[in-house]
């Protein structure tokens, strides 16, 4: 999967350059490019060392990267994809990859697989930062650059109180999906024996 991820990103850039509009920044721009990118790093880093499943830092990255892809593939199938929005993936077999086959990939591993970690809650809130500066980056060069990557963010196509509402909806899809995550991590609680009854 990291190789097809791979594969996918770079064919997408490389004949993306032929198109007249094609902006290298705002490539780099799509959230779902940087979680895919994490995604190539988790997955390759796993399948060439399985054991950093069990080392604290990791376990980390790599709940932050599976919130990021989760939130990619629900994003994109509930809000862009109904609306027929234009987000530069529109070769079928890339959008394929990135939007559905690799957020179901990387959430499936992690509940396959279970962490035998648990992250702290300070650690689960760290998974935030990410995306609460990508959108501050992404509202700050959006008037200068004259692009926004997505509709929902594009105060052109959105009024302000409607780019906050989706925000906000998001924000709360972030933070309900990490609580899952934690919940999900750390070794399995043992099952109460019953006792026997004595008389």
């Amino acid at each position: 999967m990291a190789i097809a991820t791979l594969y996918t990103v770079v064919w997408h850039f490389i004949n993306g350059e032929d198109d007249p509009t094609f902006d290298a920044v705002n490539f780099f721009s799509y959230f779902t490019i940087l979680s895919n990118v994490g995604a190539i790093i988790l997955l390759g880093a796993l399948a060439i060392r399985p054991a950093l499943i069990g080392v604290e830092g990791f376990v980390v990255f790599r709940g932050a990267v599976t919130l990021y892809m989760i939130i990619t593939g629900i994003v994109y199938n509930l809000l862009l994809a109904p609306a027929s929005a234009d987000v530069n993936t529109n070769t079928q077999w890339v959008n394929f990859i990135v939007h559905v086959l690799g957020p179901i990939v990387v959430t499936a591993d992690w509940f396959a697989y279970r962490s035998p970690i648990k992250p702290t809650v300070g650690q689960m809130a760290t998974w935030w930062i990410f995306p609460a500066l990508y959108l501050i980056y992404t509202m700050i060069r959006g008037p200068f650059a004259d692009w926004y990557p997505y509709p929902f963010l594009d105060p052109n196509q959105k009024g302000v109180g409607e780019i906050i509402l989706y925000c906000v909806g998001i924000l709360v899809a972030f933070v309900v999906i990490s609580i899952i995550l934690r919940w999900w991590s750390g070794p399995p609680r043992r099952q109460r024996v019953p006792q026997p009854v004595t008389a």
